[in-house]
């Protein structure tokens, strides 16, 4: 019964994970993201958490290092569970990093590498900096003097 529950959140994790690279292409057409955004909203209703030992699995972590990640900031607890649970679509977006980052050879030191590209992704997210990058590649830049600093 339990290799079941597990097959069933690392099949929730691997969808969400598929469907969160498609959302993220700019080109999907409005109606089709649409329709993409409600598959992957039932499937997070589906399984809304996924135990520690498989988030681990996926990670390919020790238990004890998910729990310290949730401590970090790095992966969410799902409220209210005991076993605790992972929540099954920040596990997506982890899993999906950690694979990119140990591709890129950043192997050691993972728990900050990913706590950086989180951040990072936090940042580049934001409008602002998403227009002020656009302008820099561009050539538009305006020094600042000393007092605007």
């Amino acid at each position: 019964m339990a290799s079941t529950a597990h097959a069933i959140a690392q099949h929730a994790v691997a969808d969400v994970e598929d469907l969160d690279a498609v959302l993220a292409d700019t080109s999907v057409e409005p109606r089709a993201r649409k329709r993409l955004t409600q598959v992957r909203d039932r499937r997070l209703a589906e399984v809304p958490g996924v135990p520690i030992s498989v988030a681990a699995g996926m990670l390919g972590l020790s238990p004890q290092s998910v729990r310290a990640w949730i401590n970090a900031g790095v992966l969410d607890a799902v409220a209210d569970t005991r076993p605790v649970k992972v929540s099954t679509g920040r596990l997506a977006k982890v899993v999906s990093l950690v694979e990119r980052l140990r591709r890129a050879g950043k192997d050691r030191d993972l728990l900050n590498a990913v706590i950086d590209r989180l951040e990072d992704e936090r940042l580049l997210a934001q409008p602002r900096v998403r227009r002020s990058l656009d302008q820099l590649r561009r050539g538009q830049v305006e020094a600042l003097s000393a007092e605007e600093l």
